[in-house]
């Protein structure tokens, strides 16, 4: 046997014609090429033999089977690309349709726009929001003017807002109809945007009428509230006057209790007219520590009575809010005396003051879940008496600030009420 020529791991080898395994063969001279793709590697070998004789394979032949081979390998490769391609193209297909589907079943309208503002697809609930009937290749300019009139200028911003690359929300409402729309539309990362409409009419509606639930329910809740704390003094009244009819010369005590049980009911009366008035805020430049230093020194006989202890810390440089000074010290009071009384014998009630906000700690008997999500709801207690509406009125008075207020409570690990202010300062 000869010595295998070799060309780029390609190679060739003859055998003597007279030998015995060539004689039972008939094969001469065979000849071996891999077929390797740039991409993919060898995916399989040319083989290629001689019979007995005719003329042996040579460099040449070596030369011409690897330019064959290369040929056919790159065709392999093709044909497999192909198939990859005619595959992802299924595949795409098919996400496509099932992407059709779930958009023209959705609640809501979906637009998506070309780069250019065309319109490239639109789910029916979209066209019958817009009116739009063929709506293939239309400009978005179109479909805004076609679409109902309350609906045109929000539209328009948001569908040129997501052309720009930008996001945008909007609201638009018709107060003929009371029909209410959200539109939310985004850019597209490879160009163009899409709008998503929704018809929110039914929802407001029923919001309405839930707040309307709320309100009434809210009115009952104030009736039975009312009803109970007046009952009280109104008893001790009813006693007082049975005594003074019976005999006479008890007039001056029991007139006395008259008197104070009368002051209960008007306190009684003042409270809830407190509520329901409207809010008028006397604002000025104020600082936060002197006026819960203020409400701290005032019940400070009650927190040494009950032995609680309060303390005080404030930041330094802290700076000038704007506030109404009588209604934040009505705000202090209310969490403070909260405080007080979630708290036992030998506790401690914290109040720290930072820049525009300020916390009152207690490690008191804590809330559960629940409990806090009602807190501030009016008419709402814990309490044996009390008429549910101290934090109530703080949550009014804080919301006519623009400030906002917080709560962290476990039961037995206590409470802690966050107010923060707006980020602006008193000039």
């Amino acid at each position: 046997m000869q010595k295998p020529e070799v060309v780029q791991g390609s190679w060739a080898i003859s055998r003597s014609a007279g030998s015995e395994k060539a004689s039972r063969s008939k094969i001469d001279s065979a000849l071996v090429v891999p077929l390797t793709a740039p991409r993919i590697g060898c995916v399989g070998v040319l083989n290629l033999s001689r019979r007995a004789g005719l003329p042996r394979f040579n460099r040449e032949d070596l030369h011409l089977a690897h330019s064959i081979a290369g040929h056919v390998a790159l065709a392999i490769e093709n044909c497999r690309l192909i198939e990859s391609l005619r595959i992802a193209l299924a595949e795409a297909g098919e996400l496509r349709d099932r992407i059709a589907a779930v958009l023209d079943s959705t609640a809501v309208g979906v637009v998506v726009f070309e780069p250019d503002g065309s319109v490239a697809q639109m789910n029916p609930n979209a066209a019958a929001l817009l009116s739009a009937g063929e709506w293939k290749g239309m400009r978005w300019t179109e479909l805004a003017d076609g679409a109902p009139p309350a609906l045109r200028s929000a539209l328009s911003d948001a569908i040129e807002s997501s052309l720009r690359g930008e996001r945008r929300e909007e609201r638009a409402s018709d107060e003929a109809t009371g029909t209410a729309w959200t539109l939310i539309a985004s850019p597209i990362p490879s160009g163009g945007g899409v709008l998503v409409l929704h018809d929110i009419t039914n929802l407001e509606r029923a919001t309405k009428e839930l707040e309307r639930m709320r309100r009434l329910a809210e009115i009952g809740q104030m009736a039975a509230t009312i009803a109970h704390e007046i009952r009280n003094p109104l008893t001790g009244i009813r006693g007082a006057a049975q005594v003074l009819r019976d005999d006479p010369n008890l007039a001056q005590e029991f007139a006395a209790i008259i008197e104070r049980e009368t002051l209960k009911l008007n306190a009684i009366c003042d409270d809830f007219l407190d509520f329901a008035r409207p809010l008028r805020l006397e604002v000025s430049g104020i600082r936060l520590s002197q006026t819960i230093e203020s409400v701290v020194e005032s019940l400070l006989p009650e927190f040494e009575s009950r032995g609680v202890e309060v303390t005080v810390r404030t930041a330094p440089n802290e700076p000038i809010i704007e506030g109404d000074a009588l209604r934040l010290e009505q705000v202090v009071h209310n969490l403070l005396r909260n405080a007080l009384e979630a708290t036992s014998s030998g506790g401690t009630v914290k109040v720290e003051i930072g820049a525009g906000v300020f916390r009152v700690s207690d490690d008191g008997s804590g809330m559960d879940s629940e409990t806090i999500e009602m807190i501030f709801a009016p008419f709402f207690t814990t309490k044996a008496k009390g008429t549910g509406l101290g934090l109530s009125s703080v949550r009014k008075i804080l919301d006519a600030h623009g400030a906002t207020v917080g709560i962290r409570s476990q039961p037995g690990k206590g409470s802690t009420f966050t107010v923060t202010f707006p980020r602006r300062e008193a000039t």
